[in-house]
């Protein structure tokens, strides 16, 4: 396997640029500056894991009972009816005034600049996961469903955090991991942005 080269996709960090700042986006959505927001980005389809992220959500509520869950992204025609699903699971667990569904939005780099962390939830095994490269760019923390390319971007507790995929336990606790120590995540989020421009910038 010598003469085999691995070659990531790449990613311009310049551009991934908020069109808003965090307080207008944050507004926009109703929510206050000191609650915790949680983002995921991604169609709504089954196989990304939007269930499992909001599974965890209604874990972590206890300890942030502010907390709130963007799910940026629209609904495939193949899974017409998988945002009504989410919908009713949110109801079911009491947390309809806490996920925010935002439908296709232009510019993600808004959201994630609102957020507080970006989750990658997949189910199946990702080729990638360019949102990974997005929230770095942007100076967020991650936390990623741990199979397919995401052990490649993500280096577990230095550039991000890992969970088994469809564990919505494990995801629970290392939300509150993140959400919990303030100056953990920052570091995260400054050596996951150094490891975007060191090994995935389009450059190299």
């Amino acid at each position: 396997l010598d003469n085999l080269v691995v070659i990531h996709n790449g990613l311009d960090p310049a551009t991934v640029a908020p069109s808003r700042d965090r307080e207008t986006v944050r507004r926009h959505y109703g929510f206050a500056d000191h609650e915790p927001v949680v983002c995921m980005m991604g169609n709504l389809r089954k196989w990304k894991g939007q269930e499992t992220v909001i599974q965890a959500l209604a874990a972590v509520r206890p300890h942030f009972p502010d907390v709130r869950l963007l799910l940026v992204g629209e609904t495939s025609v193949a899974d017409a009816d998988y945002e009504s699903r989410l919908k009713g699971l949110a109801a079911e667990l009491g947390l309809t005034h806490h996920v925010v569904f935002t439908g296709y939005q232009s510019n993600v780099a808004d959201l994630v600049v609102a957020s507080d962390v970006v989750v990658h939830a997949s189910l199946a095994p990702e080729p990638f996961g360019r949102v990974i490269l997005d929230a770095m760019a942007c100076h967020r923390p991650v936390i990623a469903s741990r199979a397919g390319a995401i052990p490649e971007i993500v280096v577990e507790n230095e550039t991000g955090l890992t969970f088994p995929p469809g564990d919505a336990a494990a995801l629970a606790v290392q939300l509150r991991r993140v959400l919990d120590d303030r100056e953990f995540a920052d570091r995260l989020a400054r050596q996951g942005h150094t490891r975007l421009i060191e090994h995935f910038h389009v450059r190299q």
